[in-house]
């Protein structure tokens, strides 16, 4: 058995050896090309799914989770075949859809009446970081795409630490007017906070696959 994949190796290697050197760097470029891209594919799944587990927990919590956000979020979660894939919730969420209006707002209620906060942390993409000069493997529409990914993350993270300077705040002395401002401002940044996250999902669904 050996002897055979001896044989197999050697004619291989003779057979590369009749290649020019710039059919050999297309066939190892097209390979790269094919595992980089699986590997970016994978790590954007998994930012998609984060994000919208993301929103919809804030939506939830701030009572603006509707048919429509159903709608949208449920096909990722479907697609989903990460470490957190849960079929359970794909039928609960399909249960929350079918709901009127006002069942969906009641069902939120105990949620927007006990909100206090959120507990935020920022997010990466490592190996899209490592793999940056990779990205010139790709044609233009797919390197735009994980670009924007990359900047709307960016955002989403410089909101995420004016957000935690705000909610620390929170623990001070205010003015009650302070306080006010202090509400305002981490009100609004959940809120948008949970658009870019959208955003984000949105930009992934969008770039090429093939």
């Amino acid at each position: 058995m050996n002897d055979f994949r001896d044989v197999i190796l050697l004619l291989v290697g003779w057979l590369l050896g009749l290649l020019s050197p710039p059919l050999v760097d297309r066939i190892q470029r097209k390979y790269k090309q094919a595992e980089v891209r699986s590997a970016i594919l994978n790590e954007l799944r998994e930012l998609q799914f984060t994000m919208m587990a993301f929103a919809f927990g804030v939506r939830t919590r701030m009572g603006k989770v509707d048919s429509e956000f159903l709608q949208w979020m449920t096909p990722i979660y479907e697609r989903y075949r990460g470490s957190e894939e849960d079929k359970e919730l794909v039928s609960r969420f399909q249960q929350l859809k079918a709901l009127p209006p006002e069942q969906l707002r009641a069902v939120q209620a105990p949620l927007v009446s006990s909100f206090r906060g959120l507990s935020l942390k920022t997010y990466s993409v490592p190996y899209i970081e490592a793999q940056y000069a990779s990205l010139s493997l790709f044609k233009p529409a797919f390197q735009q795409r994980v670009l924007q990914v990359k900047a709307k993350l960016a955002a989403f993270n410089e909101e995420v630490a004016f957000l935690m300077r705000q909610f620390e705040l929170t623990f001070s002395t205010l003015s009650s007017e302070n306080r006010a401002v202090v509400s305002q401002n981490l009100n609004s940044g959940y809120e948008k906070l949970s658009s870019i996250a959208v955003t984000i999902c949105r930009l992934i669904d969008e770039i090429p696959k093939g």
